[in-house]
This record gives C-alpha cells, sequence and structure tokens, in this order.
C-alpha cells in the first residue's frame, strides 16, 4: 500500500522483531513486525503518516540532520 501511495519513492524494509513486546493498549505480550520507510518530501510523508495511523502502527520521529 505504502508503495502504491508513493508511486515506489521509498524504500521500505520490515523484520519481525526478535522478542515479544507488551502492547500498550491490551497489556498482552504479542509478536510485532518493526519496519522503516525512507522517503524524501512533505507529500510522502503525509501519505505515509496517514496510512500508518490508518493500520495502527507507532510512528517514531528520526531527526533529519543526522
Amino acid at each position: 500500500m505504502l508503495f502504491r501511495a508513493t508511486r515506489g519513492n521509498m524504500f521500505f524494509n520490515q523484520a519481525p522483531a526478535g522478542e515479544q513486546i507488551m502492547d500498550p493498549v491490551s497489556t498482552e505480550m504479542i509478536e510485532k513486525t518493526v519496519f522503516v520507510v525512507f522517503f524524501s518530501g512533505e507529500q510522502a510523508r503525509t501519505k505515509i503518516l496517514k496510512i500508518c495511523e490508518a493500520f495502527g502502527a507507532n510512528c517514531y520521529p528520526v531527526p533529519e540532520d543526522i
């Protein structure tokens, strides 16, 4: 879905988390998948954040001046 929304102008990588993590909403231990999306542009940021919000993903910002 991210690929189509950004017309392929992004880099996406995912991996399963090494161990179960406590869900902050239900306080259950569940398996999670971690993913990272690299993109360019404010329009892509808006689209990606909306999609992540719709699927309930937690988003963490990364400083741009690393």
